[in-house]
This record gives C-alpha cells, structure tokens and sequence, in this order.
C-alpha cells in the first residue's frame, strides 16, 4: 500500500438504497439516521425575549440592541437574533450564564426603554425528532 492513501469511509454519511442519509455504525452495531447525528449538535437553546416597554415595533428594539450590547466583547455566542410578530425580539444561547449575562446587560444599558423576560429552556426541534 506504499503511495496510497487510506480513506475514511465510515466517517462520512452514505446514502442507503432508499435515499436516507446515514452515518458510521453506533455502537449498538445499528446505523445511525441523519437527524440523531445532528442532534448532538444542537443541543439546549435558551432564549429570552426582549420588547418595549411602551410596544413599539421589532425593528424599534433591534435598533435599541444592537448599538447598545457587544456580544463579542462580552464573548457570548448568540445563536439566533430574530424579530417575532408581537413586537418582541428573541435572541438564542447555548448556555444558561450567556444568556443570564446578555439579559444583566440590557437589562443595565436599556432598562429604562426595555422588557426582559427568560423563557422555559428546551431541547431544539432536531432532539425531539424521532423516526416513526
């Protein structure tokens, strides 16, 4: 085998005769579906959201936000930013002292013009998928 390279074939996912995507064998010996090998990865989002106090439009309080909170410099990593049809603006973590620290700082900078409130932590959608 001088001059060959080895590759990795259990590494990547493979399609099956019917079209799923699957990845290496689990340790059980069962070949594991797409949707479990992304779940992993997702893992528990926290969320809070953020609104007006006097119900101005989402694009109120993102203006609000963004110049006033540095989640860069606070080294939090937000995983989701959007704005809600109520009015109200979520913003995603992935752990529960991110998304504390985040919600102590608007809560510092833009009280007086801003709503905070945590919701119930879950699991993402892509843990709670199972094949039927």
């Amino acid at each position: 085998m001088e001059g060959q390279l080895a590759t990795s074939i259990d590494a990547a996912p493979e399609r099956d005769t019917t079209g799923s995507m699957n990845g290496p064998p689990s340790s059980e010996g069962r070949v594991k579906q797409y949707a479990q090998i992304l779940a992993g990865k997702n893992g528990t989002r926290y969320k809070l959201t953020v609104r007006t106090k006097d119900n101005q439009t989402t694009e109120t309080v993102k203006k609000i936000i963004k110049p006033s909170i540095d989640p860069t410099q606070m080294k939090i990593g937000i995983r989701t930013f959007k704005g809600l049809q109520i009015g109200k603006v979520l913003i995603e973590t992935g752990t529960e002292n991110d998304i504390q620290a985040l919600q102590n700082q608007i809560r510092d900078k833009c009280g007086d013009r801003l709503e905070t409130n945590l919701a119930k932590n879950e699991k993402s959608e892509t843990n709670n998928l199972q094949r039927t």
